[in-house]
């Protein structure tokens, strides 16, 4: 019976933890801030600064919104709410770029 009952609860802390960790808010943040120099070479133009910043935005979408396709029918919809706010956000600091003194 302890054999039995220690298996069960080791199953059910795996399952607790594989729920948390797909969750957004204990997944590890891929929040860039966008800086300027961040992830290219000062020499780039601010057009190639805005097209890394656009890609990594919509890299983020697409694995935001492939964690949502995981979740219950029920977290689905907030879900993609949530990764489409941050995927909105990320698009506006891109954008910010094209703004900044040359």
């Amino acid at each position: 019976m302890n054999r039995t009952l220690c298996t069960l609860l080791i199953a059910a802390l795996g399952a607790v933890v594989s729920v948390a960790a797909s969750l957004p808010a204990f997944a590890d943040s891929k929040d860039d801030t966008l800086e300027p120099d961040k992830g290219v070479a000062p020499h780039q133009t601010v057009q190639a600064r805005y097209d890394v910043a656009m890609s990594r935005a919509e890299a983020r979408l697409r694995d935001d919104l492939a964690q949502c396709d995981r979740m219950q029918a029920a977290d689905r919809a907030q879900c993609v709410r949530d990764a489409e706010n941050v995927h909105d956000g990320a698009v506006a600091r891109a954008n910010d770029l094209l703004s900044l003194p040359r």
